[in-house]
Order: C-alpha cells, then structure tokens, then sequence
C-alpha cells in the first residue's frame, strides 16, 4: 500500500512544528556513541519528503534517502535535490537494491511499524542488513507496544494552515489486539484560501506495535549482533509503559 499518496502535498505542512533538526541531532549523536566505524555516509529509509535528510546533508553527511512513495519523493527532489551529496530513490524497504553500502542506516517517524506481518519485518531487517558496512549500525524508531496498550489510540483532531490552504485532519482508530495492529483512518479536508473550493482525503494506514523481544529476535536472525532499546531522544533511557514512541541501535 502506497501511503501518504493522496495528501503528500500537504505532509510537511501538517507536520511544520516537528523539530527535524533536533531529532537528526540526536541520532548523528547515536552514532558517535554506539557506531565502531567513522558515520559518513548514511541511508534513510522512508524518507518522506527529506526534511531529516535536508539537515544531515547540513551536518557534512553524505545522504541517500528511500521512499515507497512517489509523490513524497518528487517533493523531496525538488527541494533537496540540487544539494550535494545528497539523493532519493522510490522504492521498498523489503525489495531495494542499491550498488552502495552505508555507514549507518535510519529509518525515522516510525517507519518500521508499517511492516504490519513478520515477513516484511524480517525482509527489510535482512535489505537493511546488505546495505550497511561491517561496524555500522541500524538506528529506527517504533510504535512502542507496552506504551501503546497503556494509552491506547484515540480519535484526534489537527488543524494547520499556510497562506494558500487550510488543513483540517481527523484522525480515527481501531485497534487490533490479536494483531498488534492499530487501523489509523486519516480524513482531511483541504480549503483552499484562494477562491471557494474545497475536497477531502480519506487514508487508511495500517500501524502495528512492536515489542523488543520480537524486534531482538528478527534482527538477530537477520545478523545483527547487539542491539539498544532507548526511550525516543533519549541516550540512555528506556522507554516506560506510558512511552509510545522508542528507538533501537542495531549494530552490524
């Protein structure tokens, strides 16, 4: 399923407040304490439309950023793809085959969670495994699962705005407990500020909660040696139960 299709358009305005220089920070930061090899070159896998490539591009870094969406990679070219040392590629995180190996692979915003059954997880752990240098590490975040049950997903509401549009979305979920699985229903209405028209998005995203003895279990047999559960930002904490989001630091 190719998410995020419909209302890319409008993606990095829904998500303007989000601090992506903080968070690139704070994983060039990982590196430094948990990579055994010199972090130059990396490969951001779900990139979306490289906002968190733009300032790893702005830190030195050479960037190679994946997205199985179009759209969001046509946006990430056009505002990135004059920079140096950096570029983007459409394709699947379990099917993606590229000459290069990286120093470090991330893949950020939860992208992993969209592997909803074990043998898409397991494919893109062993995809993410040949693309990495021996003493690299695989830095991802996740749905959290203990954090998840404990505060489980509500309906919302989001409303942004810029000077052409204005975004209204509602956001609607059905757990499903057997599954680990979270059905995420997005609705948004786009009102464009020049002239009277007016439509609406409907997306349906499949989220699944994962916990950190499975995640062990298939890097390990995808041959990852050592792995690090963290809190979300954090270097040292792990997450609680009231915790949604949390990161781990697979070496290779």
């Amino acid at each position: 399923m190719n998410y995020f299709a419909k209302y890319s358009n409008y993606y990095n305005l829904l998500h303007q407040n989000k601090d992506y220089r903080a968070e690139v920070e704070y994983v060039i930061s990982l590196f430094r304490e948990y990579s055994s090899i010199p972090v130059k070159s990396v490969l951001d896998i779900g990139c979306g439309t490289g906002v968190h490539d733009g300032f790893f591009n702005e830190a030195g870094l050479e960037i190679k950023g994946i997205d199985l969406s179009e759209s969001m990679i046509s946006i990430a070219k056009e505002h990135y793809g004059e920079l140096k040392n950096i570029s983007f590629e459409e394709g699947d995180s379990k099917f993606f085959k590229l000459s290069q190996k990286f120093d470090s692979v991330v893949s950020l915003f939860h992208v992993m969670s969209y592997n909803t059954k074990n043998e898409d997880l397991l494919s893109t752990f062993k995809n993410v495994y040949s693309h990495l240098k021996e003493g690299g590490i695989f830095v991802f975040d996740f749905w959290y699962g203990p954090g998840v049950l404990q505060d489980l997903p509500s309906a919302r509401e989001k409303v942004m705005e810029d000077d052409k549009v204005h975004v209204l979305r509602k956001t609607h979920s059905l757990t499903h407990f057997h599954e680990n699985i979270v059905d995420v229903n997005f609705n948004v209405r786009v009102t464009s500020k020049i002239g009277d028209s007016a439509y609406t998005i409907d997306e349906l995203h499949k989220v699944r909660y994962l916990f950190y003895p499975e995640l062990q279990h298939f890097l390990s047999e995808a041959g990852f040696k050592t792995t690090k559960l963290l809190k979300w930002m954090s270097k040292d904490e792990q997450p609680g139960n009231q915790d949604w989001y949390a990161l781990v630091v697979a070496q290779k």
